[in-house]
């Protein structure tokens, strides 16, 4: 099967890029490494999705991919948010201590 070299390709690709990546952190590091051994390990032995999944008491394996990859994007989306409600209260103070530093009136607009 074609698809089983090219998901390993992708997942690596993906790994590589989150490794040589300087603003990911350990943590992040650790977990997209388990998930890419994960899904590595479940291209190549997609039986083992069907035990994993019945051991949790989830019917199917592709099932249970999908609400693992649900929960995933949530965390992802969620840590997005955060991340840019933080930069918008930086930016905000940020603009506040330029504007109190360097106070100017503002300038008349023309009318044409």
């Amino acid at each position: 099967m074609i698809v089983k070299p090219i998901i390993t390709f992708v997942l690596c690709c993906i790994l590589l890029f989150a490794i040589l990546h300087q603003n990911v952190n350990a943590m992040m590091r650790i977990g997209l490494s388990i998930i890419v051994g994960a899904g590595i390990v479940l291209s190549w032995f997609p039986d083992l999705a069907n035990v994993v999944a019945n051991l949790v008491g989830v019917g199917r394996g592709t099932d249970l991919m999908l609400y693992v990859w649900i929960l995933i994007s949530m965390m992802v989306t969620l840590m997005i948010y955060t991340k840019f409600v933080n930069l918008n209260h930086a930016m905000t103070t940020l603009v506040r201590k330029i504007a109190l530093d360097n106070p100017e009136p503002p300038k008349a607009q023309e009318h044409e």
